[in-house]
């Protein structure tokens, strides 16, 4: 009689699984790290293609309202094809960071917004053309409100 009560939950709890490996495996959930810095995914819908995100890395910590450099590489990829770049929190996206960048540039400079509260982050870079390809960096750390200007 209890076996039967246990069936509905452990089909929610494989379904569950199920979806997270499925949404680890989208969204770059092999993220890298070490030296090399973040994930490495398919990018431009070849198997050739890729991007590599080397800064923000691991152990980043950045300031809000302090300039910091989002660095990638990339191969097998148009050298003019547009890219944008996110910032997310808990894998959702809450700050577009850049649009309609071309890959070649290799990096850009982002201002973190003041607003942007404490906590840990990635950096998406994705492609405007092929939207299922993308590159997620290391998580990171923001560590503190910029102080407001008088």
């Amino acid at each position: 009689m209890a076996f039967r009560k246990l069936v509905p939950i452990i089909a929610i709890i494989a379904i569950l699984l199920v979806s997270a490996t499925a949404f680890a495996m989208n969204t770059g959930g092999n993220r890298g790290g070490g030296e090399r810095g973040g994930g490495e995914r398919d990018f431009g819908g070849s198997n050739d293609g890729t991007i590599i995100i080397l800064n923000p890395i691991k152990t980043s910590s950045w300031n809000a309202g302090t300039e910091q450099k989002i660095v990638w590489r990339y191969s097998g990829v148009s050298p003019d094809q547009p890219i944008q770049i996110e910032l997310l929190r808990d894998y959702a996206s809450i700050i577009t960071i850049a649009s309609s960048v071309a890959i070649d540039k290799r990096e850009f400079l982002w201002t973190i917004p003041g607003n942007v509260l404490p906590g840990s982050y990635v950096i998406r870079i994705s492609s405007m053309e092929h939207r299922a390809s993308a590159a997620l960096s290391d998580e990171f750390k923001i560590i503190s409100v910029a102080p407001p200007t008088q």
